[in-house]
This record gives structure tokens, sequence and C-alpha cells, in this order.
């Protein structure tokens, strides 16, 4: 895969997590399962995410993918939801890290075996 169409998947991946699922989901969902879909958001399914967009990455080339993708998600948190949470930005930028670099030593394991 050329790194156009994987910046281009992980942009629009982004933006349908960041942006259009948060704006569609509470006008969907009853009032009260709004905070069980945003915490599951923050904490599940968006962790899920970086882990495969770390296991994805050339850490050597497009290490600024996921600064793509977090850019969107500040942007849109504080469109949304009118704060900035940079907690979950520290997260979400370690976890892609840490399986950024676990996944390019078991690679390297594996090609010595």
């Amino acid at each position: 895969m050329n790194l156009n169409s994987k910046l281009l998947r992980i942009v629009l991946t982004s933006m349908l997590l960041f942006i259009v699922i948060p704006i569609i989901m509470p006008k969907i969902l009853p009032p009260e399962f709004g905070f069980i879909f945003l915490f599951s958001t923050l904490c599940i399914i968006n962790i899920l995410f970086y882990i495969f967009i770390g296991i994805s990455l050339n850490i050597k080339s497009e290490w600024f993918y996921p600064l793509i993708s977090l850019s969107i998600f500040i942007i849109s948190s504080y469109i949304i939801y009118k704060q900035v949470f940079l907690s979950y930005f520290t997260i979400y930028i370690i976890v892609c890290f840490i399986s950024s670099v676990l996944s390019n030593l078991l690679n390297k394991i594996k090609h010595t075996h």
C-alpha cells in the first residue's frame, strides 16, 4: 500500500471516529446511554484504533500519521465537546508508539529466525 492511500484511510477513519460518530450517535441513542457511549469511544474504540495505526506504521517514514489523526481528535473534541482531552491525546500517542515499537521488534525477531 502506498503512503497516500494509507494516509487517506487513516484520515477518513479518524474523521469518522472523531467527528461523524460523536455527532450522530447522541441523536440516535437514548440520553441515558450518552456517558456509556462516550466512555466506550474514548477508552476502547479509539485505543484499538491507535493500536492498529501503531502496528501498521513504518516508523521511519510514517511517524507523522498518528499526529495527523490526533490533530483531528483534538480539533473535533474542542468543536463537539468544547474542551480538549489532552490526557486522552497523551494516552493515544503512547499506545500508538508502544504498539509500533513492539510490532517492529516482533518483525525483526521474526526475520532473524
